[in-house]
Formats: C-alpha cells, structure tokens, sequence
C-alpha cells in the first residue's frame, strides 16, 4: 500500500467521492494481497501434506528396516546355533568313525596273520605233497 494519500478538500470536510474511490482501490489491493496470501496458505498447507506423507514413509521405511535387522539378527544366531550342533555331531561321528577304523585295522591285522598262517600250512602241505609224490616215483 501506498504512502499518504491527499484528499481534496470539499464543504464539510474531504470529497466523498475521493474517499470511496480511494478505500475502493484499498479494498482491491488488500483483496488481492489476501487472495495471493490465501495461495501461498493453499501451497504450504500441500507442502506440508507433501512433507507429512514422506515422513510416514520415512517412518515406515525405518519400522521395516529395523524389522530386517531383527530377523537378519535371529538368522544369524539360528545359523550360528545350527553350525556349532552341526560341529558338535561332525566331532562326535569323527570319533565313532576313528574307533571302528582302529577295530576294523585290527581286524584286518587279524586276517591278514590268519592268511600268512594259511600261506605256510599250504605251502607246508605242498611241500610234503610233493615229497610223497616224489617218493612215490621213485
């Protein structure tokens, strides 16, 4: 709004007509300025409804992360508690499998003595076998 304004001087005080033509032109101006006003209201309350829905999201976006990193917690510790179960069994399997093959080495220990034992009768018997066979002959 402008400075001061003069208004012309009539008989009993200012022109009527300069008065009314002048709070007409205020009356536009401050209908535009509050029409400009209630625009920057219409944009800022929209930003703000803008800036509201990207919070929510942000929140949310927060709620889901914080969700993966308590399931990507509990994971973690499942497969840890699996890994060490699965250690514990491999260890104890190990060592049953250690003991049958000291009782199979044994075992095989065993034959192999019982096959040598054969080897010397049958070549024992061979030989007298052969002696017999040779005096027979002869």
């Amino acid at each position: 709004m402008a400075g001061k304004k003069l208004f012309k001087m009539r008989f009993l005080g200012y022109g009527k007509q300069d008065v009314c033509n002048y709070l007409d032109k205020l009356n536009g101006q401050l209908k535009e300025e509050l029409r400009e006003k209630d625009e920057q209201i219409a944009m800022l309350t929209s930003t703000n409804a803008d800036f509201a829905e990207a919070n929510a999201g942000l929140k949310k976006s927060i709620n889901v992360h914080k969700k993966a990193e308590e399931i990507i917690s509990q994971a973690k510790k499942e497969a840890e508690r699996i890994i060490a179960e699965a250690q514990a069994t491999a260890a104890a399997r190990q060592t049953d499998l250690q003991k049958k093959i000291q009782k199979e080495k044994a075992s095989l220990r065993v034959i192999q003595a019982e096959v040598a034992g054969l080897k010397k009768l049958a070549a024992n018997a061979i030989g007298k076998f052969s002696n017999e066979l040779e005096s027979l002959e002869a």
